[in-house]
């Protein structure tokens, strides 16, 4: 539970990597600078390094030697990786010059710690984890706004949010966090030890990176290595996470799930009809159900873990109209399910970050009236017989960009009427013409977006902006 700092006391970071003179961090985009940074605060000699041979050096003056073009770390004893360096992932591994440091590292000669991992450990104060393969940052956010809406001061990190390293840098008397972490930052090892656990589900994704689908379900899984007396909130409508959580409760482990039922765990939330409550250790928080603006029943999913994750953190009395304000003040995040505009009784919304089949069809069932769906981008391999049968449910039309386009396409013959679009702007024009008034048109891509954009947000730019320029 958080507790407030004493007045007056000089905030000092706790040393994960005490025993360390010598760090070196690898990767240096946001998480690595960040991360040299910390490094650096907490007195380290630091050796930055990236595969980048145009890396600019100015920023790590005074803070870090700069190998830029190599992976060499000097005569570093521990590695702080950037998501993307997992050492699990088969590709790394083969890598000519990580895979050597990885050789070292299992035979005990370097310690391998993600960002996320070090900066937390240097934090030393009580966190909610959030996970999940979707809807993990709508939670995130969702908790770190009611737990503010208590008074406390909570840092908001990791995965999508600014790095946990330099949240911590920034407010280093900060009384507790709300930290989202990706199976892209666990790996065997890790040190992670949240007050509570959030994972929202495991869906089918990344069979780009992790070798078969069980080896991402135990990354996922791997938070719960050290919560040790800490709280585990799982969905229990995931087949996967409702087993993670029987085993944890018959070793012992406190368990609060999601859509649960009173028994005799440590608590549980769930949907009344009329209310969304949480329940934790004889503590009671509820909130109007329609105080949710935020469409679909995975985001009331979202709002009982955040309440939940809320009671964690807070100790003492939590006064419940001000939490009730705080979710009907949030809508939601940028590119999941946001709405657009309303055009000729149309509303147009911006599903990009559905970056998976399973998050594509949670938004697209949520908007509960017939959809014209714009879908695809990179083709990940993901099995589609769910993203098929959603539309084949709820859409009238069905446009495909990218990659994915000819594999989806062959799916949906005799199932909804599809054309391919060239660009995002011929997509949105398509799209508009298709639908009738009542209708929703979405983007749920359903895929990965590095065809043709440099990632979901900027995806989500483009299609906003085709929209807006719809006459």
């Amino acid at each position: 539970m958080a507790t407030p700092p004493v007045p007056g006391r000089r905030v000092t970071l706790h040393d994960p990597l005490d025993r360390h003179e010598t760090v070196a961090v690898l990767g240096l985009g946001a998480t690595g600078r960040a991360a040299c940074r910390l490094a650096h605060r907490l007195g380290k000699r630091v050796i930055a390094a990236d595969r980048n041979a145009d890396l600019d050096p100015a920023p790590f003056a005074g803070i870090a030697t700069v190998h830029p073009g190599t992976h060499d770390i000097d005569d570093a004893t521990a590695v702080i990786l950037s998501p993307a360096l997992n050492p699990e992932w088969p590709e790394n591994r083969a890598h000519p010059e990580l895979g050597p440091i990885y050789d070292r590292a299992d035979a005990g000669e370097l310690a391998l710690v993600s960002e996320v991992d070090a900066a937390c450990a240097a934090f030393a104060r009580p966190f909610v984890s959030v996970g999940g393969t979707d809807g993990k940052s709508t939670t995130a956010a969702l908790a770190a706004a009611l737990v503010r809406a208590t008074g406390a001061d909570t840092i908001l990190g990791g995965n999508s949010w600014p790095p946990m390293s330099a949240r911590v840098l920034e407010q280093p008397d900060a009384t507790g966090a709300i930290v989202e972490i990706s199976a892209f930052q666990l790996w065997p090892g890790h040190a992670i030890r949240p007050t509570a656990a959030v994972l929202t589900n495991i869906a089918d994704d990344h069979l780009d990176h992790y070798a078969t689908q069980d080896d991402y379900v135990a990354a996922k899984l791997r938070i719960l290595d050290h919560l040790g007396d800490g709280l585990f909130v799982p969905w229990q409508g995931d087949a996967r996470l409702a087993a993670a959580a029987d085993a944890f409760a018959a070793s012992g482990g406190r368990v609060a799930r999601v859509d649960g039922t009173p028994g005799n765990e440590a608590g549980y939330a769930r949907d009344t009809g009329e209310t969304i409550e949480a329940h934790l250790d004889g503590r009671t928080l509820a909130v109007p159900r329609d105080a949710l603006v935020l469409p679909g029943a995975h985001n009331r999913r979202n709002l009982q873990a955040a309440l939940l994750a809320t009671l964690a953190l807070v100790d003492g009395p939590i006064d419940a109209e001000s939490i009730a304000d705080a979710v009907r003040g949030f809508h939601g995040l940028d590119h999941r399910v946001q709405f657009v505009r309303e055009r000729d009784g149309v509303r147009f919304y911006d599903d990009s970050k559905a970056t998976n089949v399973h998050a594509a069809v949670i938004g697209l069932r949520a908007l509960e009236r017939p959809v014209v769906a714009v879908v695809g981008g990179v083709d990940k391999g993901l099995e589609l017989d769910d993203l098929v049968t959603a539309l084949g449910d709820v859409a009238r039309h069905v446009v495909l960009i990218g990659a994915l386009a000819d594999r989806l396409g062959a799916r949906l013959d005799g199932v909804v009427t599809w054309e391919v679009a060239t660009s995002m702007d011929d997509a949105a024009r398509r799209a508009a013409a298709a639908a009738r008034s009542g209708d929703a048109v979405t983007l749920a891509p359903a895929a990965s977006s590095f065809d043709w954009f440099s990632g979901f947000a900027e995806r989500g730019r483009v299609w906003q902006a085709a929209v807006r320029a719809l006459s």
